[in-house]
């Protein structure tokens, strides 16, 4: 029998983790990324629970544990930074506000790649442009100019997948929580420690803290609001919204909102995905693209590094006739916006 092959789109978390998995079991794996390079930005996130045994198995658990952020535990504090709670960090693999182990998701990514970089194939700077599913295989055109067929297509693109709309089309797959977050990354001050300090301002505001390894800080403004499409303004519409709304808040607002000038900054509106079906004839989607429980339920990166699902149904699409794949599919040539949001 010849070897399987599988296009996977996105090169964060879930999309390497999976190239992962289908190495082992013996798939020809390409992994397909828009950017330039390996992304190696992001914030601090937990690997507990059944993400900590993936991690186990994948052998990437004393890697993650060098590369911890170092975050002692979690305390929340007035607007005039007096404590109000602590919690130390958990002392197991599931317990405490704080992980026992914390990484910036970057470093997790970058861990993952370096893990599957000599048998999978990485293609940076390029993304699918549109998808023909057929009998036989996945015929993929790129934005590059190739076109490659490929036995599996996997979508591991985000919340806000391009590719997703090329294969469910007509489906409202983000369900909007009226809830924005702003992420910075700003310089370390002797006031700060390594604890996850967290303010709650009111009216839906709160502003946080956290350490991380190298030597910065990690800052959050988060708010709620029920005017959507703020996280498609650019930046000096951005920054403007978040310094009118937090221009009276104590704490490290003002801090925060005075790195806004220079500070490297990603925001976006959270939502959750409700998808009817994860996967369409040949193609199938993985992590944030199909099932997204939102970055606040702490869920999203462990849920993207459990592929089990997505193993079996790669397994399932490539040796089952198209008569028994599910009805729902993509038809052929379909083509991606070109504004349409990731």
């Amino acid at each position: 029998m010849r070897t399987p092959t599988v296009l996977i789109s996105g090169a964060s978390i879930a999309g390497p983790a999976l190239a992962y998995w289908l190495n082992a079991r013996g798939w020809q794996t390409t992994v397909v990324e828009r950017f330039e390079g390996l992304r190696e930005d992001g914030q601090n996130i937990d690997v507990r629970g059944a993400g900590r045994e993936v991690a186990r198995r994948m052998g990437i658990e004393d890697a993650i544990r060098a590369a911890s952020t170092g975050e002692t535990g979690t305390e929340f504090v007035d607007a005039a930074a007096r404590p109000l709670a602590r919690f130390a960090a958990g002392t197991s693999d599931s317990g405490g506000a704080t992980a026992e182990l914390e990484i910036l998701r970057g470093q997790l990514s970058r861990i993952i790649v370096d893990r599957t970089h000599d048998e999978t194939e990485y293609v940076f700077g390029d993304r699918i442009v549109a998808l023909d599913d057929a009998d036989d295989g996945v015929t993929v055109t790129f934005a590059g100019g190739a076109i490659r067929t490929f036995d599996v297509v996997v979508v591991a693109e985000g919340l806000r997948s391009r590719t997703r709309s090329m294969i469910f089309l007509d489906t409202d797959a983000v369900r909007e929580l009226g809830f924005y977050v702003a992420y910075l990354t700003i310089p370390r001050t002797d006031d700060d420690t390594d604890l996850w300090r967290w303010h709650s301002a009111g009216r839906g505001r709160s502003v946080t803290l956290r350490p991380d390894n190298l030597g910065t800080v990690r800052a959050t403004l988060a708010f709620l609001s029920d005017v959507q499409g703020l996280d498609e303004l650019d930046r000096e519409g951005i920054v403007t919204i978040l310094r009118r709304t937090f221009a009276d808040v104590g704490w490290a607002a003002p801090r925060v909102l005075a790195a806004l000038d220079d500070a490297p900054l990603y925001f976006d509106a959270v939502g959750q995905a409700r998808m009817p079906s994860w996967t369409s004839g040949r193609v199938a989607l993985l992590g944030d693209a199909a099932y997204c429980s939102s970055p606040i339920s702490g869920m999203s990166t462990r849920t993207a590094r459990r592929s089990p699902g997505t193993r079996r149904s790669c397994a399932r699409t490539w040796t089952r006739p198209r008569s028994c794949r599910p009805a729902h599919r993509a038809s052929p040539t379909r083509a991606a916006a070109p504004d349409s949001p990731r």
